[in-house]
């Protein structure tokens, strides 16, 4: 009795890959309780029955009846079909060979395995000629190496390009090493690239991953350098924190997230302790923000491009106000969601800061002050020569802003002083200021200051000299 060459259908470690053994040998009949020959419809109809046993090469196949129909180059094997190659192996109730299509079908309560790999779904069909695979109906691709699973209701693989791509209510989950879940994708379509290094998610997509949370329109997963790229409207929270922008980027490290980056117009909001007691809604806008997490907490937010930030301060469990800071680049440093620093940095006259004590909500503000310059006439050039430069005799007493005290922030601010043939400051200017809450502080404290005169000839000379003051918290 003649039965075509059947094939092994295979699983590839990208995704659903199901392959034909391209064994050169025959399949040889090793054993079969009974054979028959017998006419049906016109047709010629040849049968195995009981105990089916066929061999090809290091392949073995055993089903409980094979049929093949040479009119129509078609074979059916039915009843507990089990394909060996090595690691690669099929069950299945019933499995359908094609020849002239070379075509292969399995139906019913399909498994496919090659090592790490499993693929179960109701019905797998596999083109030769295309080398691709199509599963459907409850598919469920695991991969116990790479700690995934694939769950979907229709699957196309295509072995030639290691391509996967899953529709209807695809679901893609991600393990630790305890097998536990630790990311969940889910879209309207999912897409492996590479053998599963990239997944691309499309329309609707929605991660979940601990205390992580984000939804898109396309998410694309670099699994190898632990990035996601989330494109179309995308959202995320990480605890209470919520990022926006037209793209946003996660940066993972050994599955925990360690960093995310927000790409124009970039906004957050959060509900970040300040100073301990009470919580109230945070806001930070910029072209970029950047969060950087320690064991997946909050520890600093870098705002950038046009920074802007709005927050509460609450001091000894009572409400002080709020604060609106707005600079080049802004600085928030974070401990257990409490709000411990703010540094501001910008180029000169571009910082602004304002605070509304409660109850004004901004009604009745109290804008800080702008610089204070003291008019003089015929003050020094930009440059004068001189043999002795002016040294500090007398440094300046820092007066913190309260203001900025209370709002927990930080800055430097550099200040322009015209020493007088004295050696007593005639003028001061702001040259660069990370926050023009601390400009009028530092203004005052240089003006406090008193240097031996710059000399030149052994008499002395008019100069301007720059000096940095320094506002951090103790």
């Amino acid at each position: 009795m003649k039965i075509y060459p059947t094939v092994l259908l295979l699983l590839s470690c990208a995704a659903a890959l199901v392959a034909q053994s391209e064994s050169a040998g025959k399949l040889r009949l090793v054993h079969a309780d009974s054979a028959i020959s017998f006419e049906e419809n016109g047709r010629i109809i040849r049968e195995l029955i009981g105990n089916v046993q066929f061999a090809q090469d290091s392949a073995t196949m055993t089903c409980d009846r094979a049929r093949e129909i040479p009119a129509e180059k078609k074979t059916v094997f039915t009843g507990k079909v089990y394909m060996r190659d090595g690691k690669r192996w099929l069950r299945a109730d019933e499995v359908f060979y094609f020849e002239d299509r070379k075509e292969q079908r399995a139906l019913g309560n399909v498994s496919l395995g090659d090592g790490p790999n499993l693929l179960r779904a109701k019905f797998v069909t596999y083109f030769q000629k295309e080398r691709m695979a199509i599963a459907d109906s409850s598919v469920i691709l695991t991969n116990r190496e790479r700690r995934l699973r694939l769950t979907c209701g229709h699957l196309v693989y295509l072995r030639a390009k290691e391509y996967t791509d899953a529709t209807i209510k695809p679901v893609l989950v991600e393990f630790d090493s305890l097998y536990k879940e630790s990311l969940r994708i889910t879209g309207e379509r999912i897409e492996l690239f590479d053998g599963g290094k990239r997944a691309k998610v499309s329309r609707q997509v929605k991660i979940t991953r601990s205390n992580t949370r984000a939804e898109c329109g396309e998410a694309e997963y670099f699994r190898d350098a632990e990035r996601m790229e989330l494109r179309i409207d995308p959202v995320t929270w990480q605890e209470n924190d919520k990022l926006t922008g037209e793209r946003i980027d996660l940066f993972l490290k050994e599955q925990k997230l360690e960093r995310a980056h927000v790409v124009k117009n970039a906004e957050a909001t959060s509900t970040i302790d300040t100073l301990k007691t009470g919580k109230r809604i945070n806001n930070l806008s910029g072209q970029e923000i950047t969060m950087l997490l320690r064991n997946e907490k909050v520890e600093k937010i870098l705002v950038e491009g046009t920074a802007t930030s709005v927050y509460h301060v609450i001091e000894e469990g009572k409400e002080q106000g709020k604060v609106r800071v707005q600079g080049d680049k802004i600085t928030l440093f974070v401990d257990s969601q409490i709000l411990k620093r703010v540094m501001i940095e910008s180029t000169p006259g571009s910082s602004t800061g304002r605070f509304w004590p409660v109850g004004t909500d901004g009604d009745g503000d109290i804008a800080i002050e702008k610089d204070t310059k003291i008019e003089e006439e015929s003050p020094p050039p930009d440059f004068v020569p001189y043999e002795k430069e002016p040294k500090v005799i007398k440094p300046a007493k820092l007066a913190y802003p309260e203001i900025a005290r209370k709002a927990g922030l930080e800055g430097k601010v550099w200040v322009k002083i015209w020493v007088g043939k004295d050696g007593k400051p005639q003028k001061a200017v702001i040259q660069k200021s990370a926050s023009e809450i601390f400009d009028q502080a530092a203004i005052d404290a240089a003006m406090q200051m008193v240097f031996t005169p710059a000399m030149r000839q052994n008499s002395p000379v008019e100069v301007w000299v720059s000096i940095p003051f320094d506002f951090k918290l103790k």
